[in-house]
């Protein structure tokens, strides 16, 4: 009872050294021996991220844009020893939202609740999917700049100078210092798996202090598609039959008219390997199709996905 004691007397006179949980809010009472971010995510299957801890920052790395990003705990400083070092410097979680460029990005933010943080969305929203963000959109909630032409991006980021851009269109966003300030570059396509694309989750988390979430349902998700390809191998070894499927959509845009089909070289896209982990032939072709032809080429199809 007496070492107890001691043991108690000692925690309440120096003080907890880390956090319980990632805090969700700005710190009031900075301790420079405090871990602030106890809940950490590490890069398990992706190749183009990484990201290190400190007790009240993390440095995030984007290695294929070769970008860092300093994430401090929104309420202390950044550490002086970092200036001028990475290409943006914010804390977290973000106090301002984001803005998306990139409909994919949508459901990483929405998988943890984090929809209402998506303030503004840079690109063409009529490709919107999500039924929830556009009925943001049409409330006024979640602003929009269409162009993503140099000039309309800098003054978009004129009335909007503490919102982070997260940027996962391909060529990247007009480079210019202003829009470069403000955007952590999201490169979730340039990995070679469906799980390494997925993991891409924890990055989204890192700038939301979300980590405990983000690994949770990056390993039940995980879980759940080893289950699936398991069974889908089982069944395979009982019943030789092999499913074939064809996974296409038509494009009416000016020039580019015609049936686009899956392809799996030279590039093994990632339906191809959803296509070999549930064993199933995909029917795939470079060309682009006439109604004609792609209704004579997917005839024999067991499973249509309409892209």
């Amino acid at each position: 009872m007496k070492s107890f004691a001691v043991v108690l007397v000692l925690s309440l006179a120096f003080g907890n050294q880390a956090a319980s949980t990632n805090r969700f809010g700005c710190v009031t009472n900075y301790s420079s021996s405090t871990d602030y971010f106890p809940d950490k995510v590490t890069s398990t299957d992706s190749e183009q991220w990484d990201i290190q801890y400190y007790k009240s920052y993390k440095v995030l790395t984007n290695k294929i844009a070769n970008e860092t990003y300093l994430l401090y705990q929104c309420g202390t400083n950044p550490p002086s020893s970092e200036a001028g070092k990475h290409a943006v410097v914010t804390s977290v979680p973000l106090q301002d939202g984001v803005a998306l460029t990139s409909t994919v990005q949508i459901p990483f933010l929405e998988l943890m609740g984090l929809r209402s943080e998506i303030k503004s969305y840079i690109g063409d929203p009529q490709y919107i999917s999500s039924s929830c963000l556009n009925k943001l959109i049409s409330n006024g909630q979640v602003t929009v700049e269409e162009s993503t032409a140099a000039a309309n991006v800098t003054n978009w980021t004129k009335t909007n100078p503490d919102r982070i851009v997260l940027d996962g269109t391909f060529g990247g966003l007009p480079q210019n210092p202003v829009v470069g300030d403000q955007t952590i570059l999201i490169s979730e396509y340039e990995e070679a798996s469906n799980k390494a694309i997925f993991e891409w989750l924890k990055v989204y988390a890192a700038i939301f202090n979300r980590e405990a979430e983000a690994n949770q349902i990056v390993n039940e998700t995980a879980a759940r598609y080893d289950c699936v390809s398991s069974n889908a191998q089982n069944m395979a070894q009982t019943d030789k039959t092999i499913p074939q499927a064809i996974w296409a959509y038509y494009s009416n845009y000016p020039g580019y008219e015609g049936w686009n089909i899956a392809t799996c070289d030279p590039v093994f896209n990632y339906y191809c390997e959803y296509a070999r982990d549930c064993h199933v032939k995909l029917l795939t072709s470079n060309d682009v199709m006439s109604h004609a032809n792609f209704s004579d080429f997917a005839k024999d199809a067991d499973v249509f996905f309409y892209m």
